[in-house]
């Protein structure tokens, strides 16, 4: 999973600009074909009247994602730039962020269990701490049938 910050700050090529300053991050997305384009008019005149399908149709896809293009916005100067990535399956823009050693799960009967991995509590001598074996897991119950406590 790619997670990307909706600011970035980078290089603006912008004639205004011509440094490093906050863009705005958005995905590049296809916009709608024209219907006025020459290789359209012309396959929509070669398919009115009978005939049927008169040009072949795409079955042989190979692949199974797409490049990921980031269309970034100068905050200042408004010049606009695209970034492409590298292929992936799930792409996120401004997700959270990712927090060392805690893991958030959730289990069945709405129960929330939150993991701290013993690297917190390791101090800072060489040895191990004094809470370094301990893992601590609390559990937070909703209010539910099977429970008679909240």
């Amino acid at each position: 999973m790619v997670n990307i910050p909706k600011t970035r700050r980078t290089y603006c090529k912008g004639k205004a600009c011509k440094k490093h300053t906050p863009h705005k991050v958005t995905q590049y997305k296809k916009g709608k074909d024209s219907i006025f384009a020459q290789g359209k008019r012309r396959y929509d005149r070669k398919q009115s009247g009978y005939g049927g399908q008169t040009k072949p149709v795409f079955h042989k896809k190979a692949k199974t994602t797409k490049k990921v293009v980031l269309r970034l916005e100068c905050t200042s100067c408004k010049y606009k730039m695209q970034l492409p990535l590298k292929r992936c399956k799930h792409f996120e823009l401004g997700g959270e962020k990712k927090t060392k050693g805690a893991a958030l799960q959730f289990v069945r009967d709405r129960t929330l269990m939150i993991r701290l991995s013993s690297n917190l509590f390791n101090s800072k001598r060489r040895g191990p701490g004094p809470l370094s074996s301990l893992l601590l897991i609390y559990v937070f119950h909703h209010t539910c049938n099977r429970c008679m406590t909240p």
